[in-house]
């Protein structure tokens, strides 16, 4: 019996010889990705972001690379930060950048709206703005964020819904049924949940 080598990502067939890559030119567009953005990425931006529902989309070379950058641009805004106490510790690390710049992040406990509900409250300062934090799927617990239950306490405040969905893009989609139960083509939680909008 065969057992499957989970240290090498080749479990998965991802396997191509020389001759299955086209050719190229020149192996660099020779300028910094912190400066340039080639049309391609700009398209692959979009077509995620149309993958999950939404508008338009950007791509970066990690999720710590877009959440730095991300939590380092509402850092200079008047947001308060809520964070889902499940969430993945890379949101978490791109929120030490939004502490940085004197901002608030306030941990409510793992998917406990009341508990949210309670904290914007008793914290949100008159003016502010909240920006809850979660992942779409936790996978320590195995459930799905209530995402439009987040939603719907932000929205009196014109607040955010920062949803770092990387572990259920390609697995969750809509129309889940009986014999489909993550529903179809992928798009993630928001997909799963029919949820879009521009506060997410």
């Amino acid at each position: 019996m065969a057992m499957l080598d989970f240290t090498s990502s080749l479990y998965l067939g991802i396997q191509h010889h020389s001759q299955s890559l086209k050719p190229w030119r020149r192996l660099t567009t020779g300028k910094p990705a912190a400066l340039f953005s080639p049309k391609d990425h700009i398209e692959l931006g979009r077509k995620i972001a149309a993958l999950q529902g939404l508008e338009d989309g950007v791509i970066s070379q990690s999720t710590l690379h877009l959440c730095w950058d991300l939590f380092g641009i509402l850092g200079k805004n008047n947001f308060l930060a809520l964070m889902d106490s499940g969430a993945y510790p890379i949101a978490q690390w791109g929120l030490v950048r939004f502490a940085f710049n004197g901002n608030e992040v306030i941990k409510f406990k793992h998917h406990q709206v009341d508990n949210l509900s309670r904290a914007l409250r008793a914290r949100l300062q008159p003016g502010q703005r909240p920006l809850v934090v979660t992942d779409g799927w936790c996978p320590h617990c195995g459930e799905l964020a209530p995402l439009q239950d987040y939603l719907d306490c932000v929205r009196p405040y014109n607040g955010m819904l920062i949803v770092d969905d990387t572990q259920a893009l390609g697995v969750f989609g809509t129309n889940p049924r009986q014999s489909q139960p993550y529903g179809l083509g992928g798009g993630g939680s928001l997909r799963y949940l029919h949820m879009g909008g521009r506060r997410i």
